[in-house]
């Protein structure tokens, strides 16, 4: 595939954030500032560049979003807002090759996701119990 303007602006944008965008997030960020594209060229590059392990893709419920990060890493969902984060710590290095261990299968990827209750909400959790006081 070329490495067309549209392209080059949909990667810089998901490198530039940390937000874990879904496609229509990124169409609404890059039409601003290439008004004639459409969704189905976001979409269609987003796959191709997950695609060639230039940037992640993965589904939260029905949701599929897009992580300009493509090493390794892990995240957090928060089950009450969705919102999905990075989170910053060593690799788990032979996570691999211990899920073979237990299994009879070849395993060649993984993906993790922490789940619990982001700092925002669990603020707001907070102060709604302590107004009910």
């Amino acid at each position: 595939m070329r490495n067309s303007n549209q392209r080059t602006l949909i990667l810089e944008y998901l490198h530039r954030v940390k937000t874990h965008p879904t496609a229509a997030d990124v169409y609404e960020e890059v039409q601003q500032l290439l008004p004639d594209i459409s969704f189905g060229t976001v979409y269609r590059n987003l796959n191709r560049l997950n695609d060639e392990g230039l940037i992640q893709a993965f589904k939260v419920g029905r949701a599929k979003h897009f992580d300009g990060n493509a090493d390794n890493h892990y995240h957090f969902l928060c089950r009450q807002c969705g919102k999905v984060e990075d989170i910053e710590m060593a690799l788990v290095e032979d996570i691999i090759a211990r899920a073979e261990d237990a299994t009879d299968h070849e395993i060649d990827g993984y993906e993790l996701f922490f789940t619990g209750v982001c700092q925002d909400c669990s603020q707001t959790d907070k102060g709604e119990e302590d107004g009910n006081k």
